[in-house]
């Protein structure tokens, strides 16, 4: 299989601070639908196993607003299910993120200023646009920089996703 690893720069004659990759390869170990979320009002967990197949939008109160007010607006009210926003990193990081982040290599090893969180950690979220890319399985497959802001650049990975029978390791 071709690598599907691209390099941003060339690793020699830099330090491991300067090491920025666009998009890694993932080793699935378990897959998201062992994990769930709280609902966004706090009465309750649901188990991502319940979501397998489905899609869902996000979270936080101000996704249910910004469609009902913004997009598509109108007083749109979608019949779905809200969770509530996680942390990502630190100390009180969500268990999916952390799921997330420990079958997948760090993108890059560098921390911009004004981190409000601890302990920094070299295989965190470094921001809002990066992205993972989970098979039918629900085994995460890739991780993507934040650098990668058009969509169209994950077609070839879902497409190859798609072809294959993702409940064997790709």
């Amino acid at each position: 299989m071709l690598s599907r690893l691209l390099l941003l720069g060339t690793l020699l004659g830099t330090s491991l601070a300067d090491v920025e990759y666009a998009k890694v390869e993932c080793t699935p170990a378990g897959d998201i639908y062992e994990y769930s979320a709280r609902l966004l009002d706090g009465s309750g967990l649901v188990s991502f196993e319940d979501y397998r197949g489905k899609l869902e939008p996000g979270s936080g109160i101000e996704i249910p607003n910004g469609v009902k007010y913004v997009n598509p607006g109108g007083g749109f009210e979608p019949k779905l299910t809200y969770f509530q926003k996680v942390n990502t990193n630190g100390a009180d990081a969500s268990e999916i993120y952390t799921f997330l982040k420990s079958n997948c290599p760090f993108i890059s090893d560098t921390f911009r200023d004004g981190i409000y969180y601890s302990p920094l950690q070299v295989g965190d979220v470094h921001w809002n646009f990066e992205k993972f890319l989970l098979g039918r399985d629900g085994r995460v497959y890739y991780r993507y920089n934040p650098s990668t802001y058009d969509a169209k650049d994950l077609i070839p990975d879902i497409e190859y996703l798609l072809s294959v029978n993702t409940t064997t390791t790709v």
